[in-house]
């Protein structure tokens, strides 16, 4: 298992989502997450990766924050909840 942060910036081709494609801005992003690798006779065969995908859609900008502005820091779960109804309820 390798856990961490990742660190980026949104460039390049768009990023999709099922709202649609999420045209790179240049903006930069931190977001934590783990894989857990599998390899067998010295070779990697499996990776199951978790990732904060909501905290990457909202630095990116596919996800607006509620009242406009920059993201704050660190987001409660109730506060990513109903960011995650909203954009979830969008697509309907």
């Amino acid at each position: 298992m390798v856990t961490g942060p990742a660190r980026g910036t949104h460039t390049g081709t768009p990023l999709k989502t099922l709202k649609g494609d999420v045209p790179a801005q240049g903006n930069p992003f931190v977001i934590d997450g783990m894989s857990w690798l599998r390899f067998k006779d010295g070779k990697f065969v499996e990776a199951r990766i978790n990732e904060d995908t909501l905290g990457l859609l909202i630095q990116i900008g596919a996800i607006p924050v509620p009242g406009g502005g920059a993201p704050p820091a660190q987001l409660t779960n109730e506060q990513k909840l109903g960011m995650v109804g909203r954009y979830f309820g969008e697509l309907d």
